[in-house]
């Protein structure tokens, strides 16, 4: 290029025109890195002649006299495109500019003067840099003669944070920056190009927003980030939980059924008119909200219903107004089967023996004594032998009760009329069986099944079995209150199925292969973040929690059923996964189908089984867990692992969501509100069953709200004792964590000359002497806030028997012997009359309460008949007086309780002395 002192700022016209005229020139000159090879671009085409004796570098100030060594050309196959020349010299040159010229030469080899024939004169030569690419200093000298005019600096508008905001802001510096632009309309390129960027930083100031808002708890809105918030102060924020209850199936025209669990699914009354048994098919056409569902909770193979379980009879062996008592924990129920040599009633009316009826059968005569009836019975002997044989053998012969069983004992009838509409619907209670005794009645040969139940669902009211009616018929009315035998355990919510999105892939990454690696290809998957379509997912809280599994039945007891736990709910969810080739063998889709019926694990290669968890922190880097995250909108958003806390999702893999939908106290129902069994599959032919539900839904509770979470979090540390320290903290932990257990526990430290002792004395509910099980289940959960260097030990409080003396005397026109009775029960350790707590009942005492003779003194004078009470004596028994009269209390230590059995045969364990003096 020339080197005159003109600039111009475009000559793009100049090269146009030599492209059309058949010229060459030089067009661009750039530098290797090793600044020693030359790449020329030319305007069209190089020509034929070059060689390395006809470039020529000149310039430079340290290093001059640069060599060329050769010459490549590359020619372009494209018409369109310039072909480029490679020159290659001896060093690379130093920080000034240099200038590469094509010459022509005579036949002698020497330079001719001017630009050869067939290239431009402006363009046979062009300016250079071996170091364009190095940091340097600008010589002024080298500015451009003629700079661009300086244009104004643009103001931005910071303040703009939403779509408008930067659209307007786009078009204001496009206007600066294209003042030919003026176009305007919708459908014009520009336009949508600015909406289009408008869009992208509208979003990202949300982004931005989003983070800086749900990063603080008090400012967060998100319902997924105040629950991320709590966890980190150990604060669970629960989702709610699902309503339960006990279903009582009836089974008619038929001895026994199996249905599959996942078949069937129990609703409320249905709108229009339907049997008890409906096809799943026939009620598609009505909508889900106006009627609630209902589906099994046990986790076993088939569900089993006899019909000889549709009402079972209690046997009261013949007798007259019979109720089972509150606090009971077994009874006697009546076997069906028909024992040989028993009238074909399963068993006699019962009859006044007083004013017999003509109308009612006479009892039954009991076997006669002597040789003809010992004739009798040897002759029954071998029938009844057979016939037991043949109900062993027969699996559906009788009852077949056994421990874990339900039964629901129900008030049907009322015990003073006989009508079913006047029994006591709150007379309906449900136990879980621990024994079960098959039995017969000597004296009528009547079949008999007795059953004992968890001590924790001892009845906690009477249940009426027989009465005499009103007058004026006064008739004896039996079988008022029976037994649901065929009983399922029964939640809220409807079985949904999913099919999720693929795990899409973010990138590919690929290695070539090497003598000791082959080539491999991984393809990196996108964070997984799928959604549920329905809303409302089923939270299902555990059947027991710690306080409970403290029981008698380890958890297992049917009241415990009715207070589930919140905040230890899990969601009613299970996802398969399979790689993306195999989602439709046929021996997958069976697979899963086993996965959406019981949940367990597939046994087969390719599907995979994932199991929701409260959180992943404890999650393995191979661990099929997920978490479910619940928006404010009721939908549910999985998150998976990253690979170090869970098992991160490959890319391409599919999951199918198997869930159930339905949450919340929509589904605490009340009693009788079920009505319907809808099948989905086998519909069974020739039977008729029928369901209810005796007791009401519970345990359907409403989320937490962000707002509660959002108070209680920050103070739990402070509200909540999570380690043990002091010894009065194992008592309080105790108390606080097993209520319906521990009426009260007391805590002492000792030191043993090794290590310190805190030893926890427990007064349990109901009983003096709580069981060694119940003492090891409290020591097993204060195991878990002991602190380091204390042992632990968890005994029964220490009984102190108590010697009580009292001079009574008796208002005139009462019985001596009357108020005696009364006055040992009201100061017994046993329920009164009244099933209120004696003055000595364990529940009525504490740790370290003494006994004050004001008290014992109010507790008389509350007998009716005691006119003057007198306290003669008050004392520890066998240890003599020590001023207790006179300070009118007798003091007890921090572990000691106070005793007073009043047992004859055990007179160690408290004395009571009472003299009557009968007042004139």
């Amino acid at each position: 290029m020339s080197s005159a002192p003109l600039h111009c700022a475009s000559d793009d016209a100049r090269r146009a025109a030599i492209r059309g005229a058949d010229l060459n020139g030089i067009d661009s000159i750039e530098v290797d890195c090793a600044q020693t090879t030359l790449i020329v671009t030319f305007l069209g085409r190089a020509p034929e002649w070059i060689g390395p004796e006809n470039i020529r570098i000149e310039g430079g100030r340290r290093e001059r006299d640069i060599k060329v060594l050769a010459v490549a050309v590359e020619r372009a196959e494209d018409e369109g495109l310039d072909d480029r020349m490679f020159v290659t010299v001896d060093r690379p040159g130093d920080f000034s500019t240099y200038r590469l010229a094509i010459v022509a030469r005579d036949e002698r080899g020497r330079a001719l003067p001017g630009a050869p024939g067939d290239f431009d004169v402006r363009y046979a030569s062009a300016e250079f840099s071996f170091k364009a690419g190095c940091a340097q200093d600008q010589d002024p000298a080298d500015c451009p003669p003629c700079p661009p005019a300086a244009v104004p600096p643009v103001t931005i508008d910071y303040l703009a944070r939403d779509y408008q905001g930067f659209r307007r802001l786009i078009l204001d510096r496009l206007a600066l920056t294209m003042p030919d632009w003026k176009e305007r309309h919708l459908p014009d390129l520009g336009i949508t190009l600015v909406e289009l960027l408008a869009y992208a930083a509208d979003d990202l100031s949300y982004y931005q927003d989003a983070v800086a808002t749900e990063g603080f708890l008090d400012s967060a809105r998100l319902r997924q980030s105040v629950r991320r918030h709590c966890r980190l102060v150990d604060y669970r924020l629960h989702q709610g939980a699902s309503a339960r209850t006990w279903a009582a199936f009836e089974l008619n025209g038929a001895e026994t059924i199996e249905i599959a669990p996942d078949d069937v699914m129990l609703t409320t009354a249905l709108p229009g008119e339907h049997d008890p048994m409906v096809r799943a098919e026939d009620i598609a056409e009505i909508g889900w909200s106006d009627y609630l569902v209902f589906e099994p909770l046990a986790d076993q193979p088939a569900l089993t219903f006899r019909r000889a379980r549709n009402r079972i009879a209690f046997y009261d062996w013949d007798g007259s107004e019979c109720c089972l008592v509150k606090g009971a924990t077994s009874a006697t129920l009546v076997d069906p089967t028909e024992a040989p040599g028993a009238p074909p009633d399963d068993r006699p009316e019962r009859q006044d023996p007083e004013t017999p009826r003509p109308d009612q059968p006479a009892r039954p005569e009991p076997p006669k004594a002597g040789r003809a009836g010992r004739a009798a019975q040897a002759t029954q002997a071998p029938a009844a032998a057979e016939q037991r044989e043949r109900d062993e053998n027969d699996e559906t012969a009788g009852l077949g009760l056994a421990p874990g069983d339900v039964l629901l004992f129900v008030e049907v009838i009322g015990p003073r009329t006989g009508q079913a509409g006047d029994a006591d619907p709150t007379r309906r209670h449900a136990v879980r069986l621990t024994a079960v005794e098959q039995g017969t009645d000597p004296l009528t040969g009547q079949r008999i099944v007795h059953v004992q139940w968890c001590p924790e669902d001892a009845l906690p009211f009477p249940f009426c079995l027989s009465a005499r009616g009103e007058a004026p018929n006064c008739e004896w009315l039996s079988g008022i209150s029976i037994a649901f035998g065929n009983v399922v355990a029964v939640g809220h919510g409807r079985s949904v199925e999913q099919a999720l999105p693929p795990v899409a892939v973010t990138r590919v990454e690929a290695d070539c292969d090497d003598r000791c690696t082959p080539s491999e290809t991984r393809y990196v998957a996108r964070p997984y973040r799928p959604k549920l379509e329905w809303p409302d997912l089923t939270f299902v809280a555990p059947a027991a929690s710690d306080e409970q599994l403290c029981g008698s039945c380890g958890g297992a007891a049917a009241s415990t059923a009715a207070r589930p736990d919140p905040v230890a709910a899990l969601p009613a969810i299970r996802l398969a996964s399979v790689p993306p080739a195999d989602e439709e063998a046929p021996g997958l889709q069976a697979e899963l189908r086993a996965v959406r019926h019981s949940g367990a694990r597939a046994a087969a290669r390719s599907a995979s089984l994932w199991r929701p968890r409260p959180d992943l922190l404890d999650s393995g880097p191979r661990s099929t867990h997920f978490v479910v995250e619940m928006a404010e909108d009721r939908i549910a958003t999985l998150r998976f692992g990253d690979g170090v806390s869970g098992l991160a999702p490959a890319a391409g893999e599919r999951f199918f969501a198997y869930y159930r939908i339905g949450n919340g106290p929509i589904g605490n129902v009340g009693a009788d509100a079920l009505r319907h069994i809808v099948f989905r599959n086998a519909f069974p032919d020739g039977v008729t069953l029928t369901v209810t539900n005796p007791l009401p839904a519970q345990g359907g509770t409403a989320r937490e709200p962000i707002a509660d979470g959002k108070l209680r979090a920050p103070q739990l540390f402070r509200t909540r004792l999570e380690r043990a320290v002091a010894a009065e903290d194992y008592a309080a932990i105790a108390m606080r964590d097993l209520p319906t257990l521990v009426q009260r526990a007391a805590a002492t430290l000792r030191a043993t000359g090794v290590r310190r002792e805190v030893q926890v004395a427990i007064d349990s509910f109901g009983t003096s002497d709580p069981p060694q099980s119940l003492l090891d289940c409290i020591a097993a959960h204060l195991e878990l806030y002991r602190r380091i260097g204390h042992d632990l030990r968890v005994v029964p409080a220490r009984k102190v028997p108590i010697d009580l003396a009292l001079r009574i005397c008796v208002a005139p026109g009462h019985i001596g012997e009357q108020v005696l009775t009364e006055l040992r029960e009201a100061l017994g350790p046993r329920l009164d009359r009244r099933s209120r707590p004696a003055f000595f009942h364990p529940d009525s005492l504490s740790f370290g309460e003494g006994v004050t003779v004001s008290r014992i003194v109010a507790a008389a004078h509350a007998v009716p008949g005691v006119a003057h009470v007198e306290v003669t004596r008050l004392e520890r028994l066998f240890e003599g007086p020590d001023g207790e009269l006179e300070a009118g209390i007798l003091p007890l230590g921090p572990l000691e309780l106070a005793r007073l059995d009043q047992d004859r045969d055990a007179p160690e364990n408290g004395r009571l002395s009472l003299t009557m003096e009968i007042g004139q």
